[in-house]
């Protein structure tokens, strides 16, 4: 198991901030602002479960991340914590020709919100979590 341990100043104690929702304060922007990230889980994991039959294939993937206690909320704030957080995306494919293949799927496919997050720009971490919700794409790649 890893640990992300931060010590941005010498001489101050460094803070363990795995499974939490916290500002480690290590990148500041010009007006002063913290910049830093905020999710830090101790678990994600990407999984795939494919199929294929003859020129198609299908593949449903999942993305977890761990829940979070949340650290910039303190105590009382309303902000106990994150939970953990299940997205699903689904994909298909078909080989029309040797020099065709169309491609369209779905990301998010449940269309599930990102988690409020005290203290983040625009609640919630962005780079963390999906804030776009349920898309769609659709791709044909040829070979010429």
């Amino acid at each position: 198991m890893h640990s992300l341990t931060i010590s941005g100043v010498p001489g101050v104690a460094a803070s363990n901030y795995a499974g939490s929702v916290a500002d480690t304060s290590t990148a500041l922007a010009a007006d002063g602002s913290s910049i830093s990230d905020l999710s830090h889980p101790r678990w994600k994991a990407n999984t795939t479960l494919g199929y294929s039959v003859g020129p198609v294939s299908a593949a449903l993937h999942w993305r977890y991340i761990a829940g979070m206690t949340d650290l910039m909320g303190g105590a009382g704030s309303g902000y106990p914590g994150v939970p953990a957080y299940n997205y699903f995306d689904l994909d298909a494919h078909w080989q029309a020709t040797h020099e065709i293949m169309i491609t369209a799927g779905v990301t998010n496919l449940t269309d599930k919100a990102p988690p409020r997050i005290a203290g983040a720009p625009l609640l919630t971490d962005a780079a963390t979590y999906d804030v776009v919700g349920r898309t769609y794409f659709v791709g044909i790649k040829a070979k010429i």
